[in-house]
């Protein structure tokens, strides 16, 4: 019985990493960030501003670095959306 409730867990554990990366991987593929949206809509923000906006939010990392992140600070409590 313990065996069995052991292995359920464990592919709830497993189903729920899954879905988490193919969720966020799709809000990753969006065509644009809000870095790049906040942008166009000011003339007045330059290239260099948009990359230290970026950097900032970690928005130059890869899209695992940035998934492995959020996991570990939502695993930790802290549920805040970043990019």
């Amino acid at each position: 019985m313990s065996a069995s409730l052991l292995s359920r867990l464990l592919q709830a554990l497993l189903v729920l990493l899954v879905m988490s990366f193919l969720v966020y991987g799709l809000i990753g593929l969006m065509p644009a960030n809000p870095i790049e949206l906040m942008a166009a809509g000011s003339p007045t923000m330059t290239a260099d501003d948009i990359a230290r906006l970026k950097a900032l939010q970690g928005l130059d990392q890869p899209l695992v670095w940035r998934w492995w992140h959020w996991l570990r600070a939502a695993l930790s409590g802290d549920l805040a959306i970043r990019g």
